[in-house]
Order: C-alpha cells, then structure tokens, then sequence
C-alpha cells in the first residue's frame, strides 16, 4: 500500500506497486525540474536533527557534475530544493512548499542515485513538521542540483566580484547550526578523490588548495557531524582536512526534544573532539575577539582570507557586523542562509 505522501502525487485512479513508478505516473505528476526520490532510512544525529537518507533511479534528477565546451568542468558548491506537500498554506497557491537543502553526500553518491541530507525538524515548522510525519518508504520531489557557490572563489557570482578577490590564500568558515553542511561539501574540493574529475584520479590537482580552518557554533544537545569533525581535523593523508577548528558551544536550549533516542550524548562528543589536537572546544557563543583570534594567522597584507558564513539568519547578522567591527571588507565575506 502507498503511503499518504506517495498517494498525494498521483492523479486519481491510477494504480502503481510501490516499489515501481511506471514512467507514465512520473511524467504526469513531475514538477519541472524535479525527480523522484524514497526515503530509505533516518539516522538520529542529536535531540533535533536527523539525515534523511533518499534514494532514486529516475533518471531525470540530473548530476551536479555539469560540463562545459570542451569537456570544460564546472567547480561548484550545490544544494537541492525539497518539495513538502503540505497541502492549503500561506506560502502561495500550491500544495507545497520548497525548502533548499545542502546534502552532505557527495556528487558521485548523487549520481549512483542516492542523497543524505542533514535536516533539523522544528516542531512549528511548515516544512519539517511535516517531513517529520513520512514513514520510510514515503516518496518526495527533489529538484536536479543548483549551484550554490563557485568554486575555488567561494562566491556565489564570480562575475560580480573585483578579480582580486576571486582567489585566496586562505579559507575560513564561520558556521551555525545546519550550516555545518557547508564543510563536507568546501573539503570535497580539496580532496582530489572527491572534487569533479573526469578520471577520478587522486594524483589530480584539486580546485580548491587553500588551507581551511573553521569556527562552529551549536548547542551543546545539538552538535553535527562530531565524528566527521574529528576525522577532518586528524586526517593523515591531507585530503580533506580542517587546518583548524574552534567550536563554540551555548547551553541546551528548552526546546523540547524532536528525537527521543537521540545517539549521542553531549559528554561522548565533547570526548571525541578532546582527543584532537588541532580542535577546541569552548563554552561561548561566537564572540568578535574570537574571529579576530581565528582571522589573524591566515591574512596579512600579503595573504587574502575568503570568510564563508553559514547559519541562521539571526547568526549571520551578528557575524556580519561582527567581522566588519574588525576591518573585514564586505567583498571578503560570502554570507549564506542556513534553515
């Protein structure tokens, strides 16, 4: 039997197996732009958020991994839009709303036809109270992935910005919450094993060579991709690899829990990143002595630092101000919303 959501995206008196979409069903009901995907599983992450783990064999969701003349290959950041149908909302006339996510899966896992994205549900949210709901199996429109920003540049509009500015000698991520999501896919770059290569091959040049570091914000009872953080940081063979990482973590929040078998315990993560050199882990929020702290070894008048913010739009605010406070330029700083 379909579940609700599946059943939602299909005309009336059509019969179709779960398991098989006849092409005819998939065209009828196909938003432009967008294919078909299942949810296959959720892996718990913290008392909030989750990754959603889709798969897809519809050969329409397109590849991230998109060519020029001449086989010319196209370095870029992406994201993908989820449709969540919702049914009547204030959003517009449509029975859904479109969220952008940033998998945290890679382009090659894309195209073998499967998507983790790292998602947290708020109990009030128009979008994740309802995908909270889906059972495994349900089916969900992902649209083909967009760019989100170039690469090695870390703009999203190369042709809007001083060519100066362009290239850097250093990188560092400023991040919030799910905008955690912006390290696996700025290291893919740096890996020459993950980055787009038309060989694959790990002796190739990577695009993006800049040492990285990274300042993370979260809640204690929300922290992301501990492990994962860990493994950037200590990694041996170079690639990918955080040069550095301070993470800055505020008290629990009294939100109550989405998850109650949350896997993680605060004083497992905070064990785990202990135990790495190059990390530290303080109890503060993002502070403007911190960033300067951060900033101060990777510019100079000689070296130029692209500042990358990620978070909250409450969070990008105050780093904004903050960086601009200590005599960042705005044409250093590319700032990206983060849900």
């Amino acid at each position: 039997m379909l579940s609700q959501a599946a059943r939602l995206e299909f005309p009336v008196g059509v019969k179709c197996h779960k398991d098989r979409l006849t092409t005819a069903v998939a065209e009828h009901t196909r938003p432009d732009g967008y294919a078909l995907w299942i949810l296959i599983g959720v892996t718990v992450v913290s008392k909030c958020s989750a990754v959603y783990h889709f798969k897809s064999n519809d050969v329409k969701r397109g590849t991230p991994y998109v060519r020029g003349s001449g086989r010319m290959l196209w370095h870029k950041t992406w994201h993908t839009t989820l449709l969540a149908t919702v049914g009547p909302n204030n959003e517009g006339p449509l029975p859904w709303i479109e969220r952008d996510y940033t998998p945290v899966s890679t382009w090659k896992e894309w195209e073998k036809g499967c998507c983790d994205i790292l998602i947290k549900i708020y109990r009030t949210g128009a979008a994740t109270s309802w995908l909270f709901k889906q059972p495994i199996g349900s089916h969900f429109w992902l649209s083909q992935p967009h760019k989100t920003l170039s690469v090695p540049s870390l703009v999203a509009d190369v042709t809007h910005v001083t060519p100066a500015f362009v290239r850097h000698d250093s990188v560092l991520l400023v991040l919030g919450g799910t905008g955690i999501v912006t390290v696996p896919q700025v290291l893919q770059h740096s890996d020459p094993a993950a980055c787009f290569s038309t060989c694959g091959a790990t002796s190739a040049r990577p695009p993006l060579t800049s040492p990285v570091s990274l300042v993370y914000a979260c809640r204690c009872d929300d922290m992301l991709l501990v492990e994962e953080l860990a493994t950037w940081c200590s990694s041996s063979s170079g690639f990918p690899r955080l040069q550095r990482c301070v993470i800055a973590v505020s008290p629990s929040s009294e939100e109550a829990p989405v998850y109650m078998d949350s896997r993680s315990s605060v004083t497992e993560n905070l064990a785990k990143l202990a135990a790495v050199p190059n990390m530290s882990v303080v109890n503060s929020h993002v502070t403007q002595e911190m960033l300067l702290r951060e900033l101060k070894p990777l510019q100079s008048a000689d070296f130029f630092c692209r500042v990358v913010v990620s978070g909250p739009e409450a969070f990008n605010a105050a780093v904004k101000e903050m960086l601009v406070n200590i005599g960042v330029g705005a044409e250093t700083v590319t700032v990206l919303s983060a849900s």
